[in-house]
């Protein structure tokens, strides 16, 4: 069963040594996930992974995601994208071959 494909957005900010992405989950309120870097790779594109500590304080000065995420948020560029439909099992700790006894 497909499950998961939505509009999402993103928002972009170059950084000095990698960019940063914040993906919003609600549009209306731009309540947000995690802040994500490219590991250095630059633009939005690619794969994205948690910036390190430090990497967060060389960039912003502070490690506080919230103080972060409000800096992305009000100086990157949003980006309306196209989140890919899911598929595969819903509960993948279920076991088809375990008996029940």
């Amino acid at each position: 069963m497909a499950r998961g494909e939505a509009t999402k957005i993103r928002v972009h900010l170059k950084g000095a040594h990698q960019d940063f992405i914040v993906f919003v989950d609600d549009n209306e309120t731009f309540q947000n996930f995690k802040i994500f870097g490219t590991g250095g790779q630059g633009g939005a594109q690619g794969s994205y992974n948690a910036p390190s500590r430090a990497d967060l304080e060389n960039e912003f000065d502070t490690h506080d995601e919230d103080t972060i995420i409000q800096r992305i948020l009000g100086s990157g560029e949003a980006q309306e994208i196209e989140m890919p439909e899911r598929q595969g099992n819903t509960n993948d700790s279920f076991n088809s071959t375990k008996t029940r006894t």
